[in-house]
């Protein structure tokens, strides 16, 4: 599955791919491959990844999405 993202470019307008999404099939399947792609990257590759995903994790904490507290958070009950 594909996303398609139509660009106005100079009144042109361009179809550019977005890539796979990730779905409830194939989720897994990503987590793995993450986890393979974070176990063979740079010692720099690895901080950047880890502060991407803390920062969409932070986001969903602060939206709740690990309780009120934070008390499912993966990396963490929030509440100690």
């Amino acid at each position: 599955m594909y996303t398609t993202m139509v660009m106005k470019n100079n009144n042109n307008n361009k179809e550019v791919h977005m890539g796979k999404k990730v779905t409830p099939k194939n989720f897994e399947k990503v987590l793995d491959n993450i986890k393979t792609l974070f176990n063979n990257s740079s010692k720099e590759d690895k901080v950047f990844m880890c502060n991407d995903l803390n920062e969409m994790l932070d986001t969903q904490r602060d939206n709740d999405f690990f309780g009120t507290e934070g008390e499912l958070d993966p990396r963490g009950d929030n509440r100690n």
